[in-house]
């Protein structure tokens, strides 16, 4: 973190949202690799073979038939990666250091620091923090699982 930190320092990148949002971009890359390249050599050739014996190019046998079997993984992928972005504290504590730039997280600090004697009012913002995400993988359960399955078959 402290190597990332003084680049962005340098560069004259600290106190820019997009400059979270380049870190997360790629700290999240790896992991889309790794569970794509997974999934696909999972999919078998006469997949392939079956398109282009029905005249498809390889662009339409992609979208066609290819991408609509990407779709649990990318859910996957999009559900992982928004939890794992949603509960960083580290990063944005770091990087935002103007009040108003705080992720909800951050802001949740500020807030349980500011009323430490308002249990009340510290318990309402923590589950105001973690509704957005618990709801989220409320619906989203069922691809989570079955994408991470599909990923880890071979």
């Amino acid at each position: 973190m402290i190597p990332m930190v003084k680049l962005l320092g340098t560069l004259g990148l600290l106190s820019h949202s997009w400059s979270v949002v380049y870190i997360y971009f790629a700290s999240g890359v790896p992991l889309a690799v790794f569970m794509y390249s997974g999934f696909i050599r999972s999919i078998p050739k006469e997949l392939d073979e079956a398109a282009m014996l029905d005249g498809a190019g390889r662009i339409r046998t992609f979208f066609s038939v290819i991408l609509p079997l990407l779709r649990p993984m990318t859910l996957t992928l999009v559900i992982l990666n928004v939890l794992f972005f949603w509960n960083d504290f580290l990063m944005p504590f770091l990087i935002l250091q103007r009040p108003e730039q705080r992720t909800l997280t951050l802001a949740t600090l500020t807030f349980v620091q500011s009323h430490t004697a308002e249990y009340g009012l510290m318990m309402a913002a923590l589950v105001m923090t973690v509704l957005p995400i618990f709801i989220a993988y409320a619906f989203m359960q069922r691809h989570i699982i079955e994408g991470m399955v599909r990923g880890a078959v071979k």
